[in-house]
């Protein structure tokens, strides 16, 4: 990994909880790109949030 500097084992088991399309894209970018730890913190997070946005139910609109 091309970090700033390693991995801490906690962002690590945070990358692990995301779905595998999402972890797969997440260790792709801090594989190649310097990172800081609180970069790739606020990263996950981020890609979390918006993966439970996307899991709620839809309502309808009435038009």
């Amino acid at each position: 990994m091309v970090m700033k500097s390693r991995l801490d084992p906690s962002i690590f088991a945070r990358i692990m909880a995301l779905p595998l399309s999402l972890r797969h894209d997440v260790l792709e970018f801090l594989g190649s790109t310097p990172v800081a730890p609180l970069s790739a913190e606020m990263l996950i997070a981020t890609v979390a949030v918006k993966q439970t946005e996307r899991r709620k139910p839809r309502s309808a609109s009435a038009n």
